[in-house]
C-alpha cells in the first residue's frame, strides 16, 4: 500500500493491521472514519491538482485544471481545508 494512502487513512482513525514484513493485511475503520478518509483523498487529489494550476504558466492550461479542480469538488461535495 502506498505510503501517502497510509498516512491518510490514519489521519482519519483507521486502524492498520499489519503483518509480516510490516505489510498491510487489513483495515479497520467506522463508516465516519471511511467517510473521512474519502474527504482527505479527495482534499490531496485536489490539492495536487491546484499544485499543477500554479506551477503552469500557460492561462488556457490553468482554466482547465481550474474547471477540473471545480469539477472535482462539486462532485465530492468536499470542501477545502
Amino acid at each position: 500500500m502506498n505510503e501517502r494512502i497510509k498516512d491518510i487513512a490514519v489521519a482519519a482513525g483507521a486502524k492498520l493491521n499489519e503483518g509480516f514484513y510490516g505489510q498491510i493485511c487489513g483495515i479497520l475503520m467506522s463508516p465516519a472514519e471511511l467517510e473521512k478518509f474519502a474527504e482527505l483523498l479527495i482534499q490531496e487529489c485536489v490539492r495536487c491538482a491546484e499544485g499543477e494550476w500554479i506551477n503552469n504558466g500557460d492561462t488556457e492550461h490553468n482554466r482547465a485544471v481550474s474547471g477540473v479542480i471545480e469539477s472535482i469538488k462539486e462532485r465530492f461535495g468536499v470542501e477545502q481545508n
